[in-house]
């Protein structure tokens, strides 16, 4: 009878060293992401993060503090802007709503008297602006910029 054993294939077996926890702390340090030192590791986000768990390493304070802060930023900052250009949407959507019966002027002819409101898509000294005459008055810096009508649309009345 011949028989024949079995044995396991020899697959290399990833080990983690000191050396690895070490380039983790350092990474960590750096403000890396898990997934970039993984990369850098050969291995797997979640691997890395399992070690960091059971080797207690954690990214330390200040970093940890100055990722929230940034990350909190530029949510505030991508609402803002969202909010921006929803604002600016409605002020054009009312603007084309109610238009002004005058002729579009340059912006380089407009006089102080005359609404700078831009009615068209360019940009620049030739771009043309509403040209009807001014609100005036006391208060907001709109009223002597703007007619009556672009005034409005630019506070968000109706």
């Amino acid at each position: 009878m011949n028989m024949h054993v079995r044995t396991k294939p020899s697959v290399p077996c990833n080990r983690w060293t000191d050396k690895d926890d070490v380039l983790i702390r350092k990474g960590l340090e750096r403000g890396l992401s898990f997934l970039r030192i993984a990369r850098d590791l050969g291995r797997s986000e979640d691997a890395v993060k399992s070690r960091c768990t059971r080797q207690g390493i954690s990214r330390p304070d200040y970093i940890s503090k100055a990722r929230r802060s940034n990350a909190a930023h530029a949510k505030s900052e991508k609402s803002q802007i969202e909010k921006l250009k929803k604002h600016d949407a409605s002020i054009a959507q009312i603007a084309r709503m109610n238009p002004v019966k005058t002729d579009p002027v340059p912006f380089y002819e407009l006089t102080k008297h005359q609404c700078r409101f831009v009615v068209d898509d360019s940009s620049g000294v030739s771009m043309n602006c509403c040209g009807a005459p001014v609100m005036g008055g006391k208060g907001d810096a709109r009223k002597h910029t703007h007619c009556e009508h672009h005034y409005k649309a630019s506070i968000g009345v109706r």
